[in-house]
């Protein structure tokens, strides 16, 4: 028994001494191969799970916190609609428009127009008189201030019949000009009825029509004168404000 007990005895410590070396020869082969640790490598080994650490750590909360903002936005779209849903059905809004027409339509029978809006006074009409390659509007009373130039005399007998006679309501040549706000609506009336009357004499050429001729504005300058003026450089069109002639 002795015996036994020192044989047993005397295994385990052999088997312990070769595990001891069996792990040293072990640790020896791996400092062999790898070779020793720097501080900074130790030193990064120290530092890098801390910082990963951290650094997860950082993101989930940027990802909780997008999170949150999404789910609250929802939220408050969901409410605004249900909201406007439920304002709608208590409050509602109507539109109307409605249009003011002046006068009545020629085609349906003739009529007296209430006033003097019908009288065509001289510095009311408007003419559209080429200056350079376009038209601009200017009144027919500043045109008939300067005889000669822009009103040529044509007939003093009263024997001509295809002018527009208007009527005169101040003593003496007087000089008006348009506003910066009623010259830009007219300049692009002017523009348009210039451009009308293009189209028209292209569309007559391209039937065929050689003698087209293109005509000036011509007046009369007062109820009882005789004096028929020829306004130069003018479309032969009189435009007459409707709710601009009254005294």
């Amino acid at each position: 028994m002795p015996r036994i007990r020192h044989t047993g005895s005397t295994t385990s410590k052999s088997n312990a001494q070769q595990n001891h070396f069996k792990t040293a020869k072990r640790i020896q082969v791996e400092a062999q191969t790898w070779g020793p640790l720097s501080p900074s490598q130790v030193e990064c080994e120290a530092v890098t799970p801390t910082e990963t650490v951290s650094l997860q750590s950082h993101r989930i909360k940027l990802h909780e916190l997008a999170s949150g903002l999404y789910h609250w936005a929802t939220c408050l779209f969901i409410v605004a609609l249900v909201c406007s849903q439920l304002l709608g059905a208590v409050w509602d809004s109507i539109t109307i428009t409605q249009h003011i027409q002046y006068g009545q339509s020629p085609l349906l029978a003739p009529f007296q127009i209430v006033g003097t809006n019908d009288v065509p006074y001289s510095d009311r009409v408007i003419a559209c008189v080429r200056t350079g390659q376009y038209y601009e509007p200017k009144l027919v009373s500043a045109l008939l201030a300067a005889p000669g130039e822009s009103a040529i005399l044509e007939d003093s007998t009263g024997t001509a019949v295809h002018g527009y006679r208007l009527r005169h309501r101040r003593v003496g040549e007087v000089t008006d000009t348009l506003d910066s706000a009623t010259y830009e609506v007219y300049d692009s009336s002017c523009k348009l009825i210039a451009q009308t009357i293009d189209n028209i004499f292209d569309a007559c050429q391209a039937l065929g029509y050689t003698n087209l001729t293109r005509d000036n504005l011509r007046v009369v300058g007062d109820w009882d004168s005789n004096e028929l003026y020829k306004l130069s450089n003018s479309l032969p069109v009189l435009i007459m404000p409707y709710w601009d002639n009254a005294p």
